[in-house]
């Protein structure tokens, strides 16, 4: 369990599930890849798991959690390589403000490939793009 000393925390449990007080504590974590590192972002909707760290900290006599890990296959997940790069094309930094906004993103392959996109604004998902098919 880490606190932070604007009252945030996280708790992350040895398999890297976590649960965090906000999405403001969860920008503290990252993922290393090799030499490379990310923001827990990329990696949001397989770690956030706060069921699975109640489970560990209740102490997990069942072994709920390894087992949730193994069904998860963290290796895989890691070893899919490293995420895309992503980044905002338009509108510029600090251009629009305006409530309604386009915006429009790149995304750079790296050794992992692209595969499923979602875009989420304030934490909902308003938008999914599956690859070789459009945004629904």
């Amino acid at each position: 369990m880490v606190n932070f000393n604007d009252g945030e925390w996280i708790a992350i449990t040895p398999e890297g599930f976590f649960e965090a007080s906000s999405p403001k504590a969860a920008q503290h974590l990252n993922v290393r890849l090799g030499n490379r590192v990310y923001g827990i972002d990329q990696f949001y909707n397989q770690f956030y798991r706060p069921d699975l760290v109640a489970l560990a900290l209740a102490g997990d006599k069942e072994g709920a959690v390894r087992l949730a890990a193994k069904r998860a296959n963290m290796g895989i997940i890691i070893g899919a390589g490293a995420p895309p790069v992503v980044s905002i094309v338009s509108p510029a930094a600090g251009r629009s403000s305006r409530r309604d906004v386009e915006v429009v993103a790149a995304l750079e392959e790296q050794d992992g490939g692209i595969g499923k996109v979602e875009w989420k604004l304030n934490g909902m998902t308003v938008g999914v793009m599956e690859p070789g098919r459009g945004i629904a």
